[in-house]
């Protein structure tokens, strides 16, 4: 398969890497800002985005919640 692919094997490894759990967290914390977010007709922050988080049972960090909105845009 690497000969195919013309990879090394570390490289068609690296490609069938499969998300790893914090990505898969991330991705599902970043639609829930997303949904927070518009809600909130763009008023909320971080630190508000992080208080309705934790009300729904989600352990997270401040810094960890304006990461992913910053990324998110």
């Amino acid at each position: 398969m690497c000969k195919v692919l013309h990879v090394s094997r570390s490289g068609y490894y690296w490609l069938a890497q499969r998300p790893t759990e914090r990505a898969r967290d991330n991705e599902a914390i970043t639609q829930l800002t997303s949904s927070l977010f518009t809600a909130s007709k763009g008023r909320y922050r971080s630190p508000k985005t992080t208080q309705d988080i934790h009300a729904q049972g989600v352990k997270i960090s401040r810094p960890r919640v304006a990461r992913l909105m910053k990324q998110a845009n």
